[in-house]
């Protein structure tokens, strides 16, 4: 997941998820919306 292109191109890496405390619902999302 980390290794995703789109969340590297979103600006989010597996750190940085954490970092901003993101729920795993929320990351689903954001992989929707794209």
């Amino acid at each position: 997941m980390a290794k995703d292109h789109r969340n590297t191109s979103y600006g989010l890496s597996g750190n940085d998820t954490c970092k901003i405390k993101l729920s795993p619902e929320q990351i689903v999302l954001i992989k929707l919306i794209k």
